[in-house]
């Protein structure tokens, strides 16, 4: 009788089909292309003496609500253990000897998203040798790149939901090379809660429908409900499976005890580390228990930005003008940054300035911020970046701007 153990082989095979099949079908419906196959087949495409196996099932139909639960759950599954056993740190603390590549805002810009990580060679661009299989993960090895993402996945551009997937593929495709964490569009209410049917119509986001990421999901699956909001059971489940994957992420990392990367701000001068290794999962779930010390922190963290604009900067930390968060002063940035022996701070760009990378401090203390949205507002065209940290622990930036992406139907082109 033949025996019927699951080896690591079979495990990491089916781990590869499962995260090559899904990728498929969340892009070809939106990759032009004349050759679009029906029937289920597989190939091998040959890059850089590797294999990467592609899975060509049914590409240009809609992925059913549990398929995107499943996933879901397997994303949780790498972030929490199998058995649910793990507690995620809020406050990461990395060792990379390879290059890392830091995403700041991609904002439900999947094409920004699939740009890049073709330029780093994360994904292998096969439209020319392979239409039928677009793109394919590239294998792991020793020179796969670190990615670290800053938050604000969705929210704003048109495809939330299939920019958000991706990242959990991502990460569940190399585990121990790709990091995301939490941005203030993870949270509840810049996702999706003010559309829902029992918010009182006069207080529902009407106007802000097409950028949220419930709204994504909604349109995903029925373009012409989701125009008018009418929201399906389904609709709402798959988004509150997705929000509560966002409470697990970490909202801070330390990377070679040298680099703090956060979505946009530092620790406040009284409040240390220690307080953020105590948090528990789920973090800044705006739930009614949450501390005021946790409230405090998420403002800090997930809202606040350093001075960019021309002018003189403010002495001290001062309160956003829109009312969360600070905007952070030389000497706020400098004591932060002594008070742990930091070299550098990365966090995300508020705004697409500068093509989306700039440098508000330099010196011994550096801090840089990234925005990688590549024409996130069509009127001004404006450029993406990613910054680049080497091996040796210098920084380098990848900018690209709108002739560098690649192209996408604005509309999903499904065979149904």
């Amino acid at each position: 009788m033949a025996s019927t153990t699951t080896t690591e082989e079979d495990f990491n095979t089916s781990w590869t089909e499962y995260c090559s099949s899904i990728l498929l079908r969340l892009l070809a419906p939106l990759i032009p292309t004349n050759q679009q196959p029906r029937e289920q087949k597989q190939a091998s495409a040959q890059v850089g003496g590797a294999t990467t196996l592609c899975v060509k099932t049914a590409p240009c139909s809609r992925i059913s609500y549990q398929e995107l639960i499943c996933l879901t759950w397997n994303f949780l599954g790498i972030i929490v253990g199998r058995e649910g056993m793990i507690v995620p740190p809020a406050l990461l603390r990395l060792e990379f000897k390879e290059d890392l590549y830091v995403f700041g805002p991609l904002h439900g810009n999947l094409s920004s998203l699939i740009t890049f990580l073709v330029r780093v060679g994360v994904l292998i661009d096969q439209r020319s040798t392979h239409p039928q299989v677009p793109f394919a993960f590239a294998p792991i090895s020793s020179q796969f790149p670190g990615l670290i993402f800053l938050g604000d996945l969705c929210n704003l551009g048109p495809f939330s939901l299939e920019t958000v997937l991706v990242c959990f593929l991502l990460k569940i495709w190399a585990p121990e090379k790709v990091w995301i964490l939490r941005g203030n569009h993870e949270n509840p209410e810049t996702t999706g809660r003010r559309l829902m049917p029992d918010i009182a119509p006069a207080n529902r986001l009407k106007h802000l429908k097409h950028r949220l990421l419930l709204w994504s999901i909604a349109d995903y699956y029925d373009p012409s409900k989701a125009e008018q909001l009418e929201l399906s059971d389904r609709d709402v489940q798959l988004w509150t499976r997705i929000r509560n994957c966002f409470f697990f992420l970490p909202v801070a990392a330390i990377v070679n005890e040298t680099i703090f990367c956060s979505h946009s701000g530092i620790v406040p001068s009284d409040l240390d580390f220690e307080f953020l290794d105590s948090l528990q999962p789920p973090f800044m779930s705006n739930a009614e228990d949450a501390t005021d010390e946790e409230r405090y922190l998420e403002h800090h963290l997930l809202w606040s930005s350093f001075y960019l604009s021309s002018g003189r900067p403010p002495p001290k930390s001062i309160l956003n003008p829109s009312g969360f968060g600070y905007t952070y002063s030389k000497t706020a940035f400098e004591a932060f940054m002594k008070r742990f022996g930091f070299r550098h701070l990365i966090c995300s760009q508020e705004s697409p300035k500068n093509d989306g990378y700039h440098v508000p401090h330099t010196g011994t203390l550096t801090a840089v911020t990234v925005f990688s949205s590549i024409a996130y507002n069509p009127q001004l065209a404006n450029g993406g970046s990613i910054a680049h940290v080497l091996s040796d622990g210098t920084f380098a930036r990848i900018t690209l701007g709108v002739k560098d992406r690649i192209e996408m139907n604005m509309t999903r082109q499904f065979t149904e």
